[in-house]
């Protein structure tokens, strides 16, 4: 049986080892929890995720390759060498043009023409590895974001 795991951000608490978390910190449960629990998949949710404690668990579920999407804050080199393929991120941005955070709101106040989406390999320095995969969204007058 292969393991799935689930990372996500959605839910910021400390991971515990005792109890599968799918519930966002005072709110309904997360779409990623309950769909780790359905899987059967470990579910772990820490807003320390580049702690030895949480690289180490990490590591120790032998994943292959994970999937960030909007993940808050830049993943460290110990957390990307978990995974044998490394961290794949979808990223809202025309890389490497409009980087980090608000691309969609930049793209428009640059006047483009639309809004990239690239999946790419995570390297430490943010929003810098290699584009595996791109898209564009047409912007127009009435886009709203």
């Amino acid at each position: 049986m292969k393991k799935i795991t689930v990372v996500s951000h959605i839910v910021l608490d400390t991971i515990s080892s005792d109890h599968l978390s799918t519930n966002s910190i005072g709110g309904p449960p997360s779409y990623a929890g309950l769909t780790a629990k359905k899987l059967g998949a470990e579910f772990i949710n820490s807003e320390k995720i580049n702690s030895e404690d949480s690289v180490k668990r990490i590591n120790d579920l032998d994943c292959e390759i994970a999937i960030s999407l909007n993940w808050p804050t830049l993943i460290e080199k110990g957390l990307i060498d978990c995974f044998k393929f490394g961290i794949l991120n979808s990223h809202l941005g025309d890389l490497p043009r409009f980087r980090g955070n608000a691309c969609p709101n930049w793209a428009i106040l640059s006047g483009e023409p639309h809004v990239g989406l690239c999946i790419h390999q995570m390297a430490t320095e943010l929003d810098t590895g290699p584009v595996i995969l791109r898209d564009k969204f047409s912007l127009s007058n009435s886009t709203y974001i």
